[in-house]
């Protein structure tokens, strides 16, 4: 387990926070704060918080509780890991666990053709059922480029699994060659992510992935699904053993049981 805030501004081609690559047998990334990951090269060049790009497809990696925000590049049109910014990027591989994570692009690229997503999985991603994808926040608040929560240049088989999400973006997905603007499209597209939703989760602020209950109730409240191997959250507080909030910040109380 990796644990650590995790900032990088570099003029190389491509940068991450944390990255993964090669024959992988288990693990897991959990509870960093990863931010202030900027590709400056005026020339252009990708960054992404996470990379996932093992050589093996049965990799058994979980990813889980993780902050991510602030990262960004000039942007290009393009949808490679060298081209623009993302939350998390899946390069190769497989056998991932994306469990329980709230990523926010909240700075703007400087390319208005630029396209930026909250998570990234590339063409090269092509085993079916490589990635478990369940109780995440894709956030987007960014205003120049195309802005996606989750893009897929890979078919929608290679989600072993993908609901309980929030997907609050310009755009909630693209897969299947095209964007899927609204939450039903993504739903069709996909086949899946019946129980997700796509509204703002009410982060504490733009850099602080917690979530304000100061003004009543959030959306990500109690709308997840317990998940193996995550009982607690970024903090370490205990998670809903029955209806667990969205994202790596556990903030609602637990539903009660009948006759409670």
């Amino acid at each position: 387990t990796i644990h650590g805030v995790v900032s990088s501004t570099t003029s190389s081609s491509t940068v991450s926070g944390i990255q993964l690559v090669g024959n992988l047998a288990t693990g897991s990334i959990s509870k960093n704060r990863i931010s202030d990951i900027k590709q400056t090269n005026p020339a252009g060049g990708g960054s992404n918080g996470l990379l996932l790009g093992a050589s093996t497809t049965a990799s058994d990696v979980t990813v889980s509780n993780n902050f991510i925000w602030d990262v960004a590049s000039q942007g290009v049109n393009g949808v490679d890991v060298a081209d623009n910014g993302y939350g998390i990027v899946a390069v190769s591989g497989g056998g991932y666990k994306i469990y329980d994570n709230s990523v926010n692009l909240n700075t703007d690229q400087a390319a208005a053709n630029g396209i930026t997503a909250g998570l990234n999985v590339l063409a090269a991603v092509t085993t079916a059922g490589a990635i478990d994808l369940r109780g995440n926040i894709f956030s987007s608040v960014q205003t120049v480029g195309t802005r996606y929560g989750v893009l897929s240049s890979a078919p929608s088989t290679v989600f072993a699994a993908i609901d309980y999400n929030d997907y609050f973006a310009q755009n909630v997905g693209f897969i299947g060659g095209s964007a899927q603007p609204s939450l039903p499209a993504w739903q069709a597209a996909t086949g899946q992510d019946a129980n997700s939703i796509a509204a703002d989760p009410l982060f504490v602020s733009a850099t602080d992935l917690h979530i304000d209950t100061s003004g009543g109730a959030s959306p990500v409240e109690n709308a997840g699904t317990p998940l193996a191997g995550v009982a607690d959250d970024i903090d370490g507080d205990a998670r809903s053993v029955l209806a667990p909030d969205l994202g790596a910040d556990e903030v609602g109380a637990p539903p009660l049981l009948p006759n409670d």
